[in-house]
């Protein structure tokens, strides 16, 4: 079956709202512990970033099955691809990382990207 453009412009835009929400979710849940005291704001803010994280990546499986992308692992590796992504320009120390980081980074990203490509083939 081939994918049409607007169901691949779908998945595509799913994916963006759900890793970028849980990334959102995941940099607030880092600061949900202040020197060892509970901050509730933070908390609360993480819960509620993924809270619209999940249902949207419930969305992006059933149209990403509907394509017949139906390996778990390859599915999981898309919304990993995207949050880890967005956790890293969200917390805003990406680029202080030293340039070798940066490019293993890029590396491995580049792995996860193949690893899709060839799982989904």
């Amino acid at each position: 079956m081939r994918m049409s453009l607007y169901s691949l412009a779908f998945i595509i835009s799913l994916t963006l709202v759900t890793g970028f929400t849980d990334a959102k979710g995941f940099v607030y849940a880092s600061a949900a512990w202040e020197a060892g005291q509970f901050v509730p704001a933070m908390a609360l803010r993480a819960f509620g970033f993924f809270m619209l994280g999940i249902p949207a990546y419930l969305i992006m499986l059933y149209f990403l099955q509907r394509q017949g992308v139906v390996a778990a692992e390859l599915q999981v590796m898309l919304w990993f691809v995207i949050t880890i992504i967005g956790v890293a320009l969200l917390n805003g120390r990406f680029m202080t990382w030293a340039m070798s980081e940066r490019i293993v980074a890029g590396l491995v990203m580049c792995g996860m990207m193949w690893l899709m490509v060839k799982a989904g083939g």
